[in-house]
């Protein structure tokens, strides 16, 4: 397996891992907010479960299905925070489709959408930057 592969690993076991938070007593809040910032619903936990089934998938498949998911799991990730920061809603949850823009404070806005310009920004990174160095580590 090759460092890409393991980060994608890793990849799978953060979102395996929020989705399992969501749901564990005293995590969230009174509010239902996970650490307090987090609405995160079913619709959350789908896309967060599918991300981590693509990214363990592609992880135990080969480097190249690795860096594919690292190229397009970054692009879309990184693109629903551009979206969610400029609108207050995001693509991937189809929130923008079905709600519209909001008028959340800029810096809800920031911190809302950080996790996925994190992730997404990080994996465009890997796939696009480091897949050939990576590739070459075992």
């Amino acid at each position: 397996m090759t460092n890409l592969q393991k980060l994608a690993a890793t990849y799978a076991l953060l979102f395996f891992t929020s989705v399992i938070l969501g749901h564990l007593p005293g995590i969230a809040d009174e509010n239902g907010l996970l650490f307090g910032l987090f609405d995160l619903d079913i619709k959350d936990d789908i896309l967060h479960g599918a991300s981590a089934i693509w990214a363990a998938s592609a992880a135990l498949y080969s480097f190249y299905a690795a860096r594919f998911y690292f190229r397009l799991f970054g692009f879309f990730y990184f693109l629903d925070s551009i979206i969610g920061l400029l609108f207050g809603a995001g693509i991937l949850d189809f929130g923008i489709f079905i709600s519209g823009p909001t008028t959340y404070p800029f810096m809800d806005k920031v911190f809302h959408n950080l996790p996925h310009a994190l992730l997404g920004g990080f994996a465009l990174m890997v796939g696009f930057l480091f897949d050939q160095r990576l590739h070459h580590q075992k």
